[in-house]
């Protein structure tokens, strides 16, 4: 009976980390978390891949809704502006303080004062603008290759395989075969290859923005934070981290590549230009201020998007 117990108190502990995070994270309306303490938003960080998952899979859900009554240009534009308004623009805010603040102070003191001020400057707009449009045309790309050149030859592969195993099982039985029979292979092949193509997406979607978020997170477990921001937001997630975070971390952000790499194994190629910009980042940031910020990690989420859109559409080259 008090093992009975004890699992039932460890679920209930798991149900208010992950709310704590879904609230920390998102827009998205949370039952009152009266008990909230630093330390549940510190352990919430193994489930920050996981809010990647549902970010992405209501951005997809956005895409398609919209699919239906425009074309796929504006779909795309509206699943981006899905992510913002569920996140409540958190990370693109945190973009934009970073480049102010790197780009316009040259001292620790002087960088962590500007990224600080509600304000945004010069910096942080050219930053986020072409940041939002690199993501949005590289976005627009790779759907393209989903429903257009990877479709194409996909479905030219599984037409010619379908087709010819269906005449020889059916060869000694021929006066079955009619025109009618035929027409069925092809709708059976196409509604194959549409459920096939949104899949792909969807796991697309969730997979760029959990990764992403491992990448940012992945700052929290190989650097230090800035001591001398104090008041920032990130504060409660800096203290300390144990293996279940890392662990929870990295599977929640590697399984849904992990599906695409079952498809192909290309897609595992994604991770290497994610690795370098943690590296990059770490590097970077400990050299100007000794440690990351709450909006240093939203930038390398934002760059880390980026980096996986472009990284899809150039696998999508080669598969």
């Amino acid at each position: 009976m008090s093992t009975i117990k004890s699992i039932q108190n460890c679920i209930k502990e798991e149900w208010r980390i992950f709310f704590t995070a879904l609230m920390f994270y998102t827009r998205i309306p949370c039952p009152k978390n009266d008990d909230y303490v630093a330390n549940t938003l510190n352990k919430a960080s193994r489930y920050f891949p996981l809010i990647g998952w549902i970010v992405g899979f209501i951005s997809f859900i956005a895409f398609c809704v919209a699919l239906y009554l425009f074309n796929v240009s504006i779909a795309a534009l509206l699943s981006l502006l899905a992510g913002v308004l569920v996140t409540g623009a958190f990370h693109e805010d945190g973009l934009a303080d970073t480049f102010d603040g790197f780009g316009g102070g040259w001292t620790k003191l002087k960088i962590l004062d500007i990224m600080k001020d509600s304000r945004i400057g010069a910096y942080g707009v050219i930053a986020l603008s072409f940041l939002l449009f690199l993501k949005y045309l590289a976005l627009v790309a790779v759907i393209d290759c989903i429903f257009d050149d990877y479709g194409t030859k996909q479905m030219s592969i599984q037409a010619y395989s379908h087709n010819h195993t269906y005449y020889f099982n059916n060869f000694n039985n021929f006066n079955d075969f009619n025109i009618f029979n035929s027409l069925n292979i092809n709708l059976d092949i196409d509604r194959y290859l549409m459920v096939k193509r949104y899949s792909i997406l969807l796991l697309l979607f969730i997979s760029y923005h959990a990764l992403s978020r491992l990448s940012a997170i992945s700052l929290v477990f190989c650097s230090n934070y800035c001591k001398e921001n104090e008041d920032s937001k990130a504060k409660p997630i800096a203290d300390k981290h144990g293996y279940i975070e890392l662990l929870g971390a990295s599977f929640f952000g590697l399984l849904p590549v992990l599906f695409l790499c079952m498809l192909h194994w290309q897609f595992s190629l994604v991770l290497m230009p994610l690795i370098a910009l943690v590296v990059s980042a770490k590097r970077y940031f400990e050299r100007w201020i000794n440690g990351y910020t709450g909006d240093c990690l939203g930038a390398v989420e934002q760059i880390a998007e980026c980096f996986c859109l472009l990284s899809f559409l150039s696998i999508f080259k080669y598969i």
